[in-house]
């Protein structure tokens, strides 16, 4: 019986604490953020919007009402008013 049961008395129990591989869940969490950061500050942010000209999506048909409620919607118009203040649209790191 106890060589059926080898390879589960030989593994680590779930639930004990204390060995060196033990990573808990905010040593996880802090570790992927890091890494998430390390991306963010690494890369040159660049954002593309689609918008959609009209309802019909037909060619060369510009409803400007459309167009606004999804510059609106998106917060593009807010970022510009922002911008337009003269707030700085980057932090400084």
């Amino acid at each position: 019986v106890a060589t059926l049961f080898a390879q589960e008395a030989a593994a680590p129990q779930a639930g004990k604490r204390g060995g060196r591989g033990f990573r808990g869940v905010v040593g996880g969490y802090a570790a992927e953020l890091d890494e998430l950061l390390r991306v963010i500050r690494s890369s040159t942010a660049h954002f593309v919007r689609c918008i959609k000209p009209n309802v019909r999506k037909a060619a060369r048909c510009f409803e400007e009402p459309v167009v606004m409620r999804q510059l609106r919607c998106g917060g593009v118009l807010e970022a510009v008013r922002v911008f337009a203040s003269g707030f700085p649209d980057r932090m400084p790191i």
